[in-house]
């Protein structure tokens, strides 16, 4: 009945493809422990095989039950966008880093857009719209 069914819809039974010890095949065991019998499968796409590793069961778990666990190990791989725009970014021109002209003129430019932007900006005013936010909250 599995089998029709695998192979009307391009299933492959992953519980038969790997060799263990027949201890670790069973996954039912019968009320008066004397039969051991495999009828917990897994199922998987045939173009997806790939990805199970290991199929076999754990029979030290108890969950009250007479099947065994099984435990399917399954290496998924990740998919890889590919990088766009490449030729379109902006690099950096490190030519002019090592040029000392163009260095110290670099230099000279950040200084004095950072001494711009710290006099725009009051500290005591930014200190006291963040002591009257900490005091609404507490």
């Amino acid at each position: 009945m599995i089998c029709n069914f695998a192979i009307e819809n391009n299933i492959t039974v992953m519980m038969t493809q790997f060799q263990h010890k027949t201890i670790h095949k069973g996954t039912w065991i019968s009320p008066k422990l004397t039969t051991v019998n495999q009828i917990d499968h897994i199922l998987t796409n045939t173009n997806k095989k790939k990805t199970v590793q290991d199929v076999r069961t754990l029979r030290g778990l108890n969950c009250d039950s007479d099947h065994i666990h099984v435990k399917t190990i399954i290496k998924q791989w990740l998919i890889t966008m590919p990088r766009r725009n490449i030729e379109n970014r902006k690099k950096w021109n490190l030519d002019n880093i090592r040029n000392p002209l163009k260095l110290r003129q670099y230099r000279q430019m950040i200084h004095e857009k950072l001494l711009q932007k710290m006099k725009q900006t009051d500290i005591n005013h930014e200190w006291g719209k963040h002591k009257k936010c900490h005091i609404r909250i507490s």
